[in-house]
């Protein structure tokens, strides 16, 4: 089982650039002292956590990570991965937040699972994929790489909860999916104005209202 449905594109990433095997050099202290060991270098270090992440290692992901910050704490990639650790993993919004608000502010983003809505919001026809929330847009890429969406956060003229679609508690019976958290981002670019409907993997509300608070921080959308 991974973490919050489906493989995430962020720990895929991480995977992929993945350097396995290599040994770390001793350093030698002396004649008749034992070789001192070269600590672990932070790349090192944050990929080690994506296979913890993946093998739902909390206590080791969270270890690892904590371990690259503390070797490096100006890089995003390590508060990125902690606070998707946090969320998916622990269930933990308010570290979450504070490890995601981390990870932007150090020039990175916060990543999240999403379904994208295809049916005007009825979410009977979805894709799974990952969000990304930066300091000046706001990115989703489906796990299938089929579908994709990108706005900077100047063109986002509205980013709110559904209050009906998607959250329909009679589900099928009327068209809805039920209670998803559902949420949806207005844009409007060159004149024209589109509407865009997500809801967490998690269907819960309060990862919903994580996102777009972050998005209202960094992109000045006050609605």
């Amino acid at each position: 089982m991974r973490a919050a449905g489906a493989r995430p594109e962020v720990i895929a990433a991480a995977r992929s650039n993945y350097r396995k095997g290599v040994a770390l050099p001793s350093v030698s202290t002396g004649k008749g002292r034992a070789p001192a060991r070269v600590a672990p270098a932070y790349d090192d270090l944050t990929d080690q956590a994506t296979y913890a992440i993946d093998a739902r290692d909390y206590a080791r992901a969270s270890q690892l990570l904590q371990q690259a910050i503390s070797v490096n704490a100006s890089q995003p990639r390590a508060y990125q991965l902690l606070g998707f650790t946090e969320l998916y993993l622990r269930g933990d919004i308010a570290s979450a937040e504070r490890h995601m608000r981390a990870a932007i502010e150090r020039g990175g983003s916060a990543a999240f699972r999403v379904y994208h809505d295809h049916a005007s919001g009825s979410f009977q026809n979805t894709c799974a994929g990952s969000l990304f929330v930066t300091s000046r847009d706001v990115t989703f890429k489906a796990d299938d790489g089929a579908d994709t969406f990108a706005a900077l956060d100047a063109d986002i003229k509205e980013i709110k909860t559904n209050r009906f679609v998607g959250r329909n508690p009679l589900g099928g019976l009327m068209g809805g999916a039920g209670d998803l958290g559902a949420f949806h981002i207005k844009v409007k670019r060159l004149g024209e104005n589109k509407n865009y409907n997500f809801a967490p993997l998690t269907k819960k509300k309060k990862e919903a209202e994580l996102i777009i608070g972050l998005v209202r921080s960094y992109g000045g959308v006050k609605d």
